[in-house]
């Protein structure tokens, strides 16, 4: 992942919820020096601290992800029955999956996997 985008997107957010970076900081119990470093990209960004971020500005680790991927084309697939079989819907789903998976950071891994483990039977 990269930091200083990440660090963009989390003060974006938090400007969209008004929040000021003291405050916001308080809020998820971090201090502010730190908080002001992972927004300018100048300090490492864990899951668990992302975690932390997400949950005090309302939002989930995939509308991260996503947002700061730039992938937002998975949430708009769309298929047409007539036009396409399940099988090759599936293997378009499964290639782009796959693509997708292969392009993220361990952490990033980390991430999808937790937040898939409860639907995994």
């Amino acid at each position: 992942m990269d930091n200083l985008i990440a660090g963009k997107l989390i003060k974006e957010y938090r400007k969209e919820k008004n929040f000021k970076l003291i405050e916001f900081a308080k809020k998820i119990n971090m201090a502010q020096s730190s908080l002001s470093r992972i927004e300018n990209g100048t300090q490492e960004l864990s899951i668990s601290v992302l975690t932390n971020i997400c949950d005090g500005l309302n939002i989930s680790l995939s509308e991260f992800f996503l947002k700061l991927e730039g992938k937002k084309e998975f949430l708009d697939i769309t298929v047409e029955s007539s036009k396409t079989s399940p099988v090759e819907i599936n293997g378009d789903l499964d290639s782009l999956l796959y693509s997708a998976i292969s392009s993220l950071t361990p952490d990033q891994k980390r991430g999808l996997y937790i937040l898939l483990f409860p639907f995994i039977k």
